[in-house]
């Protein structure tokens, strides 16, 4: 036990610096010691305790906190994403759409229906922007994953409007007064 270890460490005459106990109740001393001599001659030991149980705790508790902030570091890069894809994917969609119903070679709209029109183009443009916004404020937080979820996120939504424009042109003149 403890008197064991300590008469070993005396046998040695070998300085310790730093030394972990764990006691039976739960608390933790580091423990220092140096073998004194002089004029070549054993003097005596120097035995150093800290009490350092205050410290562990601490020092888990923070490596707890930070684990935790990983984890929400994440689940917001997770909702970022997700969010962005969720809500361009589909409101790309609607502004293609918007732009197709305004070519005038589809043919001519009413006064009702070109107010429709703008009222769909400038809300989903607006949406458009906040979900712009919310990527570029997920950039600024210097997240490496979430700038490549972001740039992903620009690419899908470039491909979903192609494909939106490439449909639109098939069904636009289904929409159109004869």
């Amino acid at each position: 036990g403890f008197v064991a270890a300590v008469e070993q460490r005396v046998q040695q005459g070998i300085p310790i610096i730093g030394e972990q106990l764990s006691l039976v109740d739960g608390s933790t001393l580091e423990r220092d010691y140096l073998p004194i001599d002089s004029a070549g001659r054993h003097a005596g030991h120097l035995w150093v305790y800290r009490d350092i149980t205050q410290h562990i705790a601490e020092r888990q508790m923070l490596t707890d906190q930070n684990r935790s902030l990983a984890e929400l570091a994440a689940l917001k890069n997770e909702f970022v994403a997700r969010v962005s894809h969720e809500l361009r994917t589909p409101l790309t969609s609607v502004v293609s759409f918007a732009e197709m119903l305004k070519d005038p070679t589809i043919g001519s709209l009413t006064e009702d229906q070109a107010s429709y029109l703008e009222i769909i183009d400038r809300n989903s443009l607006r949406l458009l922007r906040l979900i712009e916004d919310l990527l570029r404020a997920g950039e600024r937080s210097g997240n490496r994953a979430e700038q490549d979820a972001s740039r992903l996120g620009a690419h899908l939504v470039r491909g979903e409007r192609d494909r939106g424009q490439r449909r639109c042109r098939k069904l636009a003149p289904r929409f159109r007064q004869q």
